[in-house]
């Protein structure tokens, strides 16, 4: 009876830590179109779970309760921070970051933007003009017969 008893107890435990989890879904804005954002990194900050957004900027993720904060982060966006408060669906909108490069790599070395606003050259035709493509192995067995 006390074995019962003990299984039982384990398994509503186990019950109510699964209940505690909360599925949190939304979808992802970009500020200036309003464009659905795709590949935003969404986490739970604080821990190894993490999703990120669909094509249409959709997202679900696992968070363990209520009290849980969403990071969410993109490459050129400010990140966003957002408490979960029981929630099931978080919308967010982000910001692209502007920011004015003032060094730039320019070959193996850096420049001011300033200085190569004007440097900037295009190619004609005769630079783009397809080469024929001979495989490394080709060009050692040709240089071992010479």
């Amino acid at each position: 009876m006390a074995k019962a008893f003990f299984v039982f107890l384990c398994l509503l435990i186990g019950s109510l830590h699964c209940f505690s989890q909360l599925q949190v879904r939304g979808t992802v804005y970009e500020s200036e179109m309003g464009d659905k954002l795709d590949s935003v990194v969404v986490k739970v900050d604080g821990m190894d779970i993490c999703s990120t957004t669909d094509t249409g900027g959709h997202y679900k993720i696992t968070v363990p309760n209520g009290k849980a904060f969403l990071l969410f982060s993109k490459n050129g966006y400010d990140g966003l921070y957002e408490k979960v408060r029981n929630s099931y669906e978080i919308n967010v909108v982000m910001a692209q970051l502007f920011s004015e490069a003032t060094n730039v790599n320019v070959g193996y070395g850096t420049q001011r933007t300033t200085e190569i606003t004007g440097a900037v050259a295009s190619l004609g035709s005769s630079a783009a003009r397809p080469r024929s493509y001979v495989s490394s192995t080709k060009q050692l067995k040709k240089k071992k017969h010479q």
